[in-house]
């Protein structure tokens, strides 16, 4: 049977790092509300938004000129694009 002194020594200083770090950083978490990650995840889609916009037209346009795809299923995926890019702001008309 080990001993206590072998068990402090294997785990002693990651459980120290542990609890220094969970207790240094649990203000932050306490004090930002859910709201607030719920926004930083938000801002961050906004800053990606336009590249994915314009990587998924051109890859339905060169599909699309490839005759690979029809018109149909093109205008379905272009207005699909819309909605999903400009959620927000139809969000913004609903709630006013």
């Amino acid at each position: 049977m080990k001993s206590i002194a072998a068990f402090t020594n294997r785990l002693g200083a990651p459980a120290s790092i542990a609890l220094v770090l969970l207790l240094g950083f649990s203000g932050p978490a306490a004090a930002a509300g859910f709201t607030d990650f719920l926004n930083n995840v938000v801002n961050e889609f906004n800053s990606a938004r336009r590249p994915l916009a314009l990587i998924a037209v051109m890859i339905v346009g060169a599909l699309y000129m490839f005759n690979v795809m029809d018109m149909r299923r093109t205008g379905q995926v272009i207005v699909g694009i819309i909605i999903i890019f400009a959620a927000g702001e139809i969000l913004d008309l609903i709630t006013g």
